[in-house]
């Protein structure tokens, strides 16, 4: 990334975090869906590039997002989830980065007072639903047995 755009990177990033903390569900779908299509466009920024918290901050907004008590908000921020892997995956050959930042961002879970960490059912579940997802779509053995492993890490 030249530093031009890696300004607006920055800038785009941080906008997202802010819209994120919204509590009004149909706007987070919303959000969850402009946050497909960034994932999609700039892959590479995101997965290769040195030094940028991108990856870090989808990986711990989407596992925020995937204990919410909102079913359709939680599927929702699961096949994000599942689409950071895959492209991570498509891009490196290996999804070490996510698997990295998801580790890291559960722990931060755990000690944000902000989350909901009376039950950590809905993350669960959705980590489940993510391996059972991975067991089915079986696009590449490799992607598949690290997405089911890395859940099982995560759970």
């Amino acid at each position: 990334i030249n530093a031009e755009y890696g300004v607006y990177m920055e800038k785009i990033f941080t906008i997202i975090k802010k819209l994120l903390q919204s509590t009004d569900v149909n706007f987070l779908y919303s959000v969850l869906n402009t946050i497909k299509f960034i994932v999609v466009e700039f892959t590479r920024n995101i997965f290769t590039e040195e030094k940028n918290p991108f990856c870090e901050i989808l990986c711990y907004e989407m596992l925020r997002c995937c204990n919410s008590d909102d079913e359709l908000l939680r599927a929702k921020a699961t096949s994000v989830f599942y689409l950071l892997m895959q492209k991570n995956f498509e891009e490196t050959n290996n999804f070490s980065r996510v698997r990295l930042h998801a580790t890291v961002a559960i722990s931060k879970l755990v000690g944000d007072p902000s989350v909901n960490t009376s039950s950590y059912t809905n993350l669960q579940s959705a980590l489940n639903e993510l391996s059972n997802f991975a067991n089915q779509n079986q696009t590449d053995s490799n992607l598949t047995k690290g997405i089911c492993d890395l859940c099982l890490v995560l759970i």
